[in-house]
C-alpha cells in the first residue's frame, strides 16, 4: 500500500519489526514525557528521556482505525507525530481540500509541578514538525496551542494542571478501575504514568485480539477511497502546481468559527465512514 510522500523502505520494515514486539519489557524509570496528538483520532505517548516512545494509548474507535496499520514503541516523538500525521491523511481524517483540518499537540514533563521551559521547548517542536509536515506537502492544517475540547479546557483549569496531565490522570483511571479520577489527581505524575506504561503490552494485546482485525478492514477501504486524489495530490506538489499554504492564517481562520468547522469536521468523517462501511459490505457479498 502507498505511503504519501514515500516513506523509506528502511523505516516501514523498522515500524514492523517493532509492531511485532509485544513482548518487550517497558522499563518504566525512562518515563519522562506525556504527548498527546489529537485531531480527534486521538492518540497519547509516554517518552523517555531520548524522546523515544516507550508507550501508547488508542483513544477511541478512530484512533483504532488510523493506527490499524502502524505501531509507534522506539520511535523518536518527530518520528511518532509525522507518522500520526500521514495515516490521518491517507484515512482521510485530515482533508486535502477543505477548511476543517485542525491538529493539537500538548505534552507534560513529569517530574515537574507545572510547565517549565523545556517542556513548552519540547511542545513548540512537535507544533513545529507538524507544521512543516502539512506546508511540506501542501495541506492546510490549523496548529492549535489550545485543546479543541473546551471542556477538556475548563476542567484542566479546574484543577490547575495542564491539557496532558488531565489526559493522562483520565486514561490511568480508566485503565485501573479501582482509581477513580480524584485519586489519580493525588498521585504524582510518575505514579499516574506508571500505570499507562505498565499496562502498554496488555491494552495492545487486547486490541489485536479483538479489536484491530474490524479496525483494519476499515483503515484499508478508507486508504482505498482516498488512493487517486492523494497520488494526484502528491504530482500537484512535486510539479509545484499547489502553493504552501499560509498555516497561520489558516489557524486563525479556524479558530474564529471553530465550532463551525469542527461540525463539519465530524459530518466529514462520518461521511468517509458510512462509505467506507458500505464497500466492506458491498466486498463481502461478492
Amino acid at each position: 500500500m502507498k505511503k504519501l510522500f514515500a516513506l523509506s523502505l528502511t523505516f516501514i520494515l523498522l515500524t514492523l519489526i517493532a509492531a511485532c514486539d509485544v513482548d518487550e519489557v517497558i522499563e518504566f524509570d525512562e518515563a519522562a514525557y506525556y504527548m498527546s496528538l489529537d485531531i480527534n483520532p486521538s492518540v497519547e505517548f509516554v517518552l523517555d528521556d531520548n524522546e523515544t516512545v516507550i508507550a501508547f494509548t488508542i483513544n477511541d474507535e478512530h484512533a483504532e482505525i488510523l493506527v490499524a496499520d502502524s505501531f509507534f514503541l522506539d520511535l523518536r516523538a518527530e518520528e511518532a507525530v509525522r507518522l500520526l500525521l500521514l495515516e490521518a491523511i491517507e484515512t482521510g481524517y485530515i482533508g486535502l481540500d477543505v477548511n476543517d483540518n485542525a491538529v493539537h499537540i500538548a505534552a507534560d514533563k513529569l517530574d515537574e509541578q507545572t510547565p517549565d521551559e523545556a517542556t513548552l521547548e519540547f511542545e513548540a517542536r512537535m507544533r513545529e514538525t507538524a507544521a512543516d509536515f502539512f506546508s511540506t506537502r501542501g495541506i492546510g492544517v490549523a496548529i492549535l496551542e489550545e485543546s479543541l475540547d473546551d471542556a477538556l479546557i475548563d476542567e484542566a483549569q479546574d484543577h490547575g494542571v495542564s491539557i496532558a496531565r488531565l489526559r493522562m490522570m483520565r486514561k490511568a483511571a480508566e485503565i485501573d478501575l479501582g482509581l477513580d479520577f480524584e485519586d489519580a489527581l493525588a498521585l504524582t505524575p510518575a505514579e499516574v504514568a506508571e500505570i499507562i506504561v505498565d499496562t502498554h503490552d496488555a491494552r495492545i494485546e487486547d486490541y489485536n485480539l479483538n479489536r484491530r482485525a474490524e479496525a483494519l478492514e476499515r483503515y484499508e477501504a478508507l486508504v482505498d477511497m482516498f488512493a487517486e486524489k492523494i497520488e494526484q495530490h502528491r504530482f500537484n506538489v512535486r510539479n509545484e502546481l499547489v502553493p504552501i499554504p499560509n498555516l497561520e492564517i489558516y489557524t486563525n481562520a479556524f479558530v474564529s468559527a471553530k465550532d463551525v468547522r469542527r461540525n463539519a469536521f465530524s459530518n466529514r468523517i462520518e461521511d468517509n465512514l458510512a462509505e467506507a462501511d458500505d464497500i466492506i459490505d458491498n466486498n463481502g457479498n461478492e
